[in-house]
């Protein structure tokens, strides 16, 4: 991927959202599947940049 520093943004923002939304939001079966689906996109975006970094890192 040529810009893998967008994976990292993705998953920034996911987090963030996910935290927002727990935070401010009404509790209810949607929001907590939301959060809950942010929060895991968050980790696989992270974890998808910090593989990319580390192949970037040994060239």
């Amino acid at each position: 991927m040529k810009k893998p520093q967008l994976f990292l943004a993705a998953g920034q923002i996911a987090l963030a959202v996910s935290i927002l939304l727990g935070r401010f939001v009404k509790d209810s079966a949607f929001v907590s599947f939301s959060i809950g689906l942010l929060t895991g996109l968050s980790l696989v975006f992270n974890l998808a940049f910090l593989i990319n970094y580390r192949k970037e890192k040994s060239k």
